[in-house]
Formats: C-alpha cells, sequence, structure tokens
C-alpha cells in the first residue's frame, strides 16, 4: 500500500484537483453515467443477495444514489440505510420513505439522527460508498473528514461488501493515502 507524508498537503491538493475533474463532467454526460452504474449495481451478485444496502444519499456531482434508494424503498425487499453525522460519529438510520430525509447544514439530505434507530452493519450488508478518488485497487480518497474509514474500523470484523462509486474519470493510478484508509472490495463505474 502507498502511504504518504502529508505535511505538505498532498491528500488536500489532490482532493481539490479531483474535485474539479468531477465537476467538470456536464450534467447530460453523467446522466448517461449514472444509469450505467445504477444498472451495475442491481445486476450485481453482492447487492443482489443482501438484506441491507448501506448508502451515501448523492449530493452535488457525486454518482447518483437517489434513484437507486427510491428503487430500493418501492420494492421494500431489503433495508434501506443511510448515513447521518452527529458531531465527530457517523451511523446509519433505515429509512421507510425518502421523505423522512432533511437537508443538513451542508445542504446534504439524512434522516434525523436518533442514536437508538442506528442499524449495525453486519455479514448480509453492502455499502456503497462516495469519493473524490479511487484506484483499480480499492484505495478510495474521500472529503478528508474521515468518516467511512472510522465507520468501517469500528466494524473492521464484520466482514460486509464495501463498493466505490464512480466515475471512469476518478479512477487514478495512485492516490495519496495513509494508515487510516480502508481498502474497498470493488469498484462500481461506468
Amino acid at each position: 500500500m502507498f502511504f504518504v507524508d502529508d505535511k505538505l498537503g498532498a491528500k488536500k491538493e489532490f482532493r481539490r484537483n479531483a474535485s474539479k475533474v468531477r465537476n467538470a463532467i456536464p450534467k447530460e454526460l453523467r446522466d448517461i453515467k449514472d444509469d450505467l452504474v445504477f444498472r451495475k449495481i442491481i445486476m450485481n451478485r453482492y447487492f443482489k443477495s443482501a438484506e441491507k444496502v448501506f448508502v451515501y444519499v448523492s449530493y452535488k456531482s457525486e454518482v447518483d444514489t437517489i434513484r437507486l434508494i427510491k428503487s430500493m424503498l418501492e420494492k421494500g425487499e431489503k433495508s434501506v440505510c443511510v448515513p447521518v453525522v452527529h458531531g465527530s460519529e457517523m451511523i446509519f438510520i433505515q429509512i421507510h420513505d425518502f421523505n423522512e430525509m432533511k437537508e443538513s447544514d451542508m445542504g446534504i439530505l439524512e434522516p434525523v439522527y436518533d442514536k437508538e434507530k442506528e442499524v449495525i452493519i453486519d455479514e448480509n450488508s453492502v455499502m456503497l460508498l462516495p469519493g473524490l478518488a479511487f484506484t483499480e485497487g480499492g484505495l478510495r480518497m474521500g472529503y478528508g473528514g474521515g468518516f467511512y474509514d472510522k465507520y468501517m474500523h469500528k466494524y473492521s470484523d464484520v466482514k460486509f461488501m464495501k463498493f466505490g462509486l464512480c466515475y471512469y474519470e476518478q479512477i487514478y493510478d495512485i492516490i495519496p493515502v495513509d494508515e487510516n484508509d480502508v481498502r474497498l472490495d470493488a469498484l462500481i463505474s461506468d
């Protein structure tokens, strides 16, 4: 694994550039790419067999998950678990209706934080993660908060599938990572 001494802000600069690359993808092209990713997800054997799906609610130029979330809620075959951040902690809460979520201070749709409603990830789960940059080998660069890495470390003894959702333009040969960054099982991209 490639680790970086980030004293010079390599990750910050890489994030800024990776964000520009993703944001530069025209909306019309992103819509086509989102459709391809959606189809790959629903055909994925791990997704098909999962009882619980832990999925981010897409924001701005991220790979769209709203269509997937609404589709799963409509079918009612899986538990749909979405993240909510409270302070430095991220938990997942099962939603039954898309309208259960409200915009956070950051403008991201989230359910109301309630620790008693936290859903715990298990072996029958799949997690779909956002990010700015990925490698084909499963390394992921998020947004710098470390929420997903902390969550995955917390449940490192649980065997569940972790998929990064991304556009082709977000896949790099090498990205700056450190020892806290969790390797994903695979990427699902256009």
